[in-house]
């Protein structure tokens, strides 16, 4: 659940600074990888392979998202802005 909620402020944050940085559109990116599950889901849901869809986001804009090597806390993300 906790993990669920880190990961939608990532993907808000995203779309944030999509709308501040005139580049390709991260939320068609993230629509398109997630189409087949937002029928069966809740509103706000999030599920499938969440990695691939920050990824595919992140590829489309100067964002680069590292993974916390921290053994006890998992899919905690780092989100670093590329030069």
């Amino acid at each position: 659940m906790a993990v669920e909620i880190l990961i939608s402020k990532i993907l808000l944050l995203l779309l944030l600074l999509q709308r501040s940085n005139s580049s390709r559109s991260i939320s068609s990116c993230i629509n398109r990888s997630s189409t087949a599950e937002s029928s069966k889901n809740e509103p706000g849901e999030i599920s499938g392979n969440i990695n691939a869809k920050l990824e595919a986001a992140a590829t489309k804009t100067k964002i680069k998202i590292i993974k916390n090597k921290n053994k006890t806390i998992n899919n905690i993300f780092k989100i670093k802005i590329r030069n």
